[in-house]
């Protein structure tokens, strides 16, 4: 294939009257050498630019577009007093995020395309960042927040293909489950779990790399489930107890199933007929905080009127590998986030639920699944009446990012499109979804007006449901890079 693609490379390079490029290249068997000289100002397909120190990172495009950028946010840094603008941690090269692919780089890895999410290590010293885009996934120090390690799928070929790490979960400090949602295992695709064991240098002690440990396909799945297709979302367990080795399997494409990841086997399958109305729409698994058999399970999807899609929380014990209950939330809202947090009035645990079709959150009782609060409306409530900047990222002061203003496009007060949620003291941290340049959130249900970044209200630790004063509330957005 990359002898092909140099045989038709004048197709990407147009030969110019002014410039004499010449161009040979070979193939050994190998590799595939192509050397390009050029003698004019410009640059061959955009690597060679003035004052950049180009480097080849590797003899093949993989994407159009990679890369992302890392925010980090600390309360005690950031805490300039109410009313004043919160910001990013500042870096040690003064800028206030870390440019992922430039860090990539630095280490000797390839960018990657689409950064989903940021999951630190149980020892809290590295974080590893997944690609929805790709099938690696990168490793970070989070002493200073810098791309350590590459971790690829790429010479698992043939038995094991990548295609989108959506998410993960660390099994211990030293072994890594990374979930694919679309990837092959000995020639079935419909997603592929892979388990990894860190390496680290014997001089600094640091993760360095990984080995492959196994992988788990989805042969007969689907068929298992009563499902049409697979693709594996999330996976998580309850590592506090005896049942710290099976884990829930989510899948967006329909049902769930539980499997051991210490002997990378499937131990469960539910039938989709289990889930009700949230058949489709898998995501987080959160395990108890106490009790050691049961995790949560969160299903949520898009819809209207026309055409309803529901969202439920699944009660799931791991001991005798049963849904335990099922929590039916609000139709066409898409359940998203989930965060525990335990009431002071009388010790009881309740879960708070970001909603992210409509920006809403429920608090729900653990025990039972009754509501403590119900549809709590943050936009409404908290910020639409805010005035919420969105910057550039040169030049905060002078370039602030204009957003499109349309009054005749609906929600355009709305502000905050919520995902993913975290709490901290009395603080809840709530990561919003911008317009661009990606956003899952489907155009009918769409804020134009959203800003990306955190969100943050304050919650009443004794009733764990947002707090009547939200003077306090604030935002941090990112900056606008694209």
């Amino acid at each position: 294939r990359q002898l092909k693609k140099t045989k038709h490379e004048g197709k990407h390079a147009k030969e110019s009257k002014k410039a004499k490029r010449s161009k040979k290249g070979f193939y050994n068997g190998k590799t595939l050498k192509l050397e390009v000289n050029h003698d004019d100002e410009h640059s061959f397909h955009g690597i060679a630019r003035p004052g950049c120190d180009s480097v080849v990172a590797a003899n093949y495009t993989k994407d159009a577009v990679v890369g992302g950028t890392l925010y980090v946010f600390d309360p005690i840094e950031s805490d300039n007093g109410i009313g004043k603008e919160k910001s990013w941690m500042t870096m040690s090269d003064g800028k206030k995020f870390v440019d992922l692919a430039h860090s990539a780089i630095e280490a000797g890895c390839v960018p990657k395309r689409r950064p989903h999410m940021v999951l630190p290590s149980p020892n809290g010293k590295y974080s590893v960042t997944t690609y929805f885009g790709d099938q690696d996934f990168h490793v970070l120090s989070n002493d200073d927040h810098k791309i350590i390690a590459c971790i690829s799928n790429e010479y698992l070929k043939p038995s094991v293909f990548g295609g989108n790490v959506h998410t993960g979960v660390w099994l211990d400090d030293e072994n890594f489950l990374a979930v694919d949602f679309t990837g092959c295992y000995n020639g079935q695709c419909g997603g592929v779990l892979n388990k990894f064991e860190f390496t680290t240098d014997i001089n600094t002690g640091l993760i360095n790399g990984a080995k492959w440990s196994g992988s788990l396909g989805h042969q007969g799945v689907a068929v298992a489930r009563g499902t049409s297709a697979t693709g594996p979302i999330a996976v998580g367990n309850n590592p506090i107890g005896r049942y710290a080795d099976l884990h829930f399997v989510s899948d967006s494409k329909g049902s769930g199933s539980i499997m051991n990841a210490t002997d990378m086997t499937w131990v469960k399958h539910f039938n989709v007929n289990e889930f009700g109305t949230c058949g489709t729409g898998g995501l987080w698994i959160a395990p108890h905080p106490v009790d050691e058999r049961i995790v949560l399970v969160v299903y949520g999807n898009q819809g209207d009127v026309e055409s309803p899609r529901g969202s439920c929380v699944f009660k799931v014990d791991m001991s005798s590998l049963t849904i335990e209950d099922k929590w039916q939330l609000q139709d066409n809202a898409d359940a998203h986030g989930i965060v525990y947090c335990t009431r002071l009035i009388d010790n009881e645990l309740s879960a708070i639920i970001t909603m992210r079709q409509t920006a809403n959150i429920n608090v729900m009782k653990v025990a039972d699944g009754s509501y403590y609060e119900k549809g709590y409306e943050l936009n409404a409530n908290v910020f639409s009446a805010m005035d919420i900047k969105w910057y550039e990222e040169s030049n905060i002061d002078d370039r602030n990012r204009v957003l499109k203003e349309d009054a005749e496009v609906a929600y355009e007060n709305h502000q905050l499109m919520s995902d993913i949620a975290f709490l901290l003291d009395d603080w809840l941290y709530i990561t919003a979804r911008g317009p661009k340049p990606v956003s899952a959130v489907k155009e009918a249900y769409f804020y134009h007006n959203a800003r990306p970044g955190i969100f943050a209200i304050k919650i009443n630790l004794d009733t764990c449901t947002p707090a009547k004063d939200q003077s306090e509330a604030f935002t941090v957005t990112s900056f606008e890079r694209s």
